[in-house]
């Protein structure tokens, strides 16, 4: 707070003998109470999530969703894309609660102000789970005969990692090919010596599976022989 500075000074008639005299006062303002302005601020609104943004859990273990905001917000969860373990697009409150969640129940989940969109925000859920394993096998028909392909199908999270075995040996890598979640032993011209028990193994930081596949002379050489005559056309 600034101080005033007041110069007096005083002055004398002719024939006043006294030596004039100046007097330098320093006044103190006075001190007002402070008027706020008379207006209020509107605020936008804010919302958070209770618990991390990125969240993994177990198959089959009860999920949170948990958001809150200011006041003045009307929220609703929904799943970014698709619908909500019940069903539903979107369901009005401040918490939904899952008591058995489901690799399907992975994704994107929001919680949303329903008359601002803008206003929203997000939490990722990862739902973890063993390999599921589904073997088959495909006689494939070329321009040099006829190949067998043993096919393992691989569904997991996170991903698993797959081999195939014969009479419990490993299968050298270079018979076979992987795509995506399968991975596919390739048999040229099978014979006799190619009869066995196959097992395709996945395993991943959650759980260890397997599935066999019995090669044997009767059942192999019937489908080929049923392919051989389907493509030449015979009955």
């Amino acid at each position: 707070m600034e101080k005033l500075t007041l110069l007096v000074v005083i002055c004398w008639s002719e024939g006043f003998s006294a030596v004039p005299s100046v007097e330098v006062k320093t006044l103190e303002p006075q001190v007002r109470d402070r008027v706020e302005p008379d207006y209020k601020l509107e605020e936008r609104g804010w919302i958070e999530l209770l618990g991390p943004g990125n969240y993994s859990l177990e198959e089959g273990n009860e999920l949170a969703l948990i958001c809150r905001g200011s006041s003045n917000l009307n929220l609703a969860w929904s799943k970014i894309p698709g619908l909500l373990p019940n069903g539903m697009t979107r369901v009005r409150g401040e918490q939904v609660i899952v008591q058995r969640v489901s690799r399907d129940h992975s994704g994107i989940y929001r919680c949303q102000d329903e008359m601002d969109p803008s206003l929203y925000t997000d939490k990722i859920v990862n739902v973890l789970y063993g390999p599921d394993v589904l073997v088959f096998k495909m006689f494939i028909q070329t321009l040099d005969g006829i190949n067998l392909n043993l096919v393992c199908q691989v569904s997991s999270n996170p991903l698993a990692s797959v081999l195939w075995m014969k009479n419990g040996q490993i299968i050298q890598a270079s018979t076979q090919v992987e795509y995506k979640f399968v991975l596919t032993h390739v048999i040229l011209h099978p014979s006799k010596a190619d009869l066995g028990v196959y097992t395709c193994i996945a395993n991943n930081s959650r759980t260890l599976k397997s599935q066999d596949l019995l090669i044997t002379g009767t059942h192999s050489y019937r489908q080929e022989s049923s392919l051989k005559k389907s493509l030449s056309g015979k009955s």
